[in-house]
């Protein structure tokens, strides 16, 4: 994260932005407490053009009634409540795989994920495959094998599920297709616009969930947070919604940065406390953050495509006896299947990040 970003970033010890105090949003938003010494996020509306930018902001007042109105305003009280669909018993390891490069049989893995992005044309939103058997037979699923959808993505094709995919009957498909879990897309909480771009981004969050829980499709709740307020937002709307069994967090981008992902898993730790039901968590990134985390949830699902990337590469999981193992270099021929490697890379990094997924003892620091 640069220097910029983290200037930018929510400090709980700073004080409102001096223009935030007068703002009709800040109950909602909560106010901007950051070190850039910015005088509200008005500050971030630099456009030359304002009409060539699609940021929700109130000094482009046609595209921000525009996209206030698709949300029905930014209170997440709004979203309709959706039936209860329990999340099936899923390892607390599963590989994510972004393709079927050189693998001709199905992965050994009692769970596979594939990103969300993957299932969908990003032109038009429709499904990519015909059925879920076709989906399966291409990621080399195997029909015992359960099934994750993972929202987690570019910002470019997450953000046409919303243009497109939800209209296209891409949902119908997903509600045929029967996944074991689908996480909800994170579309992204930038820290340098205007906050409103921000409660656009986490209500469209909240409504993709409950598209998704309507149609009975076991779903993940996906917490994008910028600032305190918004995780204080997130912890009242789990409480007003008790159908919602499953949330997730991905630590790979903005929360990468070890001090941001102490914060945030803070404020996921607080959460978990203050809703008080059986909750589970899924991660994408942030294995650092893994046993805090396994002690406060019901229980944790990590998700990681490193043993898919690093069998593209030709590398192998070596386990190291007391401490973490090593990728080393596998040379392989031009036509060789990678079937055995990628078994060898997803059993040992699966035994490898285990522990980690194990609640601390009582009394342990983390």
């Amino acid at each position: 994260m640069s220097r910029i970003s983290l200037a930018l970033a929510h400090q709980d010890n700073r004080p409102h932005s001096i223009g935030c105090l007068t703002c009709e949003t800040l109950p909602t938003c909560g106010g901007l407490h950051t070190d850039a010494g910015v005088w509200d996020c008005d500050s971030f509306c630099t456009c030359p053009d304002r009409s060539k930018c699609s940021v929700v902001c109130r000094n482009n007042p046609d595209v921000y009634a525009r996209r206030e109105r698709e949300v029905r305003g930014f209170e997440l009280t709004t979203v309709p409540h959706a039936p209860l669909t329990p999340v099936a018993c899923l390892p607390a390891f599963v590989p994510l795989v972004y393709g079927n490069t050189g693998l001709t049989e199905p992965i050994p893995a009692p769970a596979v994920a594939v990103p969300l992005e993957k299932v969908f044309y990003a032109r038009d939103g429709r499904p990519r495959f015909c059925n879920v058997r076709e989906l399966r037979r291409h990621y080399r699923i195997g029909a015992t094998s359960k099934l994750v959808l993972s929202g987690v993505g570019r910002d470019r094709p997450i953000e046409r599920y919303w243009a497109c995919a939800r209209s296209s009957g891409f949902l119908d498909w997903l509600a045929a297709a029967k996944p074991d879990l689908v996480t909800v897309p994170n579309f992204s909480l930038f820290n340098n616009v205007p906050r409103e771009d921000n409660l656009h981004a986490m209500k469209r969050i909240a409504i993709c969930w409950q598209e998704l829980a309507e149609r009975k499709i076991p779903t993940a709740l996906h917490l994008n947070a910028r600032t305190a307020r918004d995780w204080e937002r997130w912890t009242s709307f789990l409480i007003a919604y008790p159908e919602i069994t499953a949330v997730s967090f991905e630590f790979a981008t903005g929360a990468a940065y070890r001090g941001r992902g102490r914060w945030h898993t803070d404020q996921l730790t607080r959460l978990a406390q203050r809703v008080a039901r059986p909750l589970t968590l899924v991660v994408r990134g942030g294995s650092t953050q893994l046993r805090r985390l396994s002690g406060a949830f019901h229980r944790v699902l990590f998700l990681s495509g490193t043993p898919y990337v690093k069998t593209m590469k030709r590398k192998r999981f070596v386990p190291l006896r007391g401490r973490a193992g090593r990728w080393m270099p596998n040379r392989t021929g031009d036509d060789e299947v990678l079937d055995s490697l990628l078994a060898i890379n997803i059993s040992g990094f699966s035994t490898s990040v285990a522990p980690l997924l194990e609640p601390p003892a009582r009394g342990e620091i983390s």
